[in-house]
């Protein structure tokens, strides 16, 4: 719901939602959400598509995570938006970035 009013106050059409309801870690990118959402993108190589995260910590849990996932994105021509962190590409953005650990098992 909060990406939905997200989108819309930045008048972005929603053109899919792929939810992920799994839990702890593992490789983000082969999540079966994750895997339609790029599938998607895939599907559609001439638009530009902006993908909502509530939490980016819902997708990746520590800074390789992160990277990869924002490597696979970029390299679909999609860009991250997160509605509780800053995500550009400046330096600053980057050393401001918070740096995630992966917890003890």
């Amino acid at each position: 719901m909060r990406c939905r009013q997200h989108a819309a106050n930045k008048r972005y059409e929603v053109a899919a939602v792929f939810p992920d309801t799994i839990t702890g870690g593992g490789d983000y990118l082969k999540r079966p959400g994750m895997m339609a959402l790029l599938s998607f993108i895939d599907a559609h190589p001439n638009e530009r598509f902006i993908v909502i995260f509530d939490d980016l910590k819902r997708a990746s849990r520590d800074t390789r995570a992160y990277l990869d996932l924002r490597d696979a994105f970029r390299a679909r021509g999609a860009a991250l938006d997160c509605l509780i962190m800053k995500l550009g590409d400046t330096p600053e953005d980057e050393f401001m970035r918070p740096t995630w650990r992966r917890r003890a098992r």
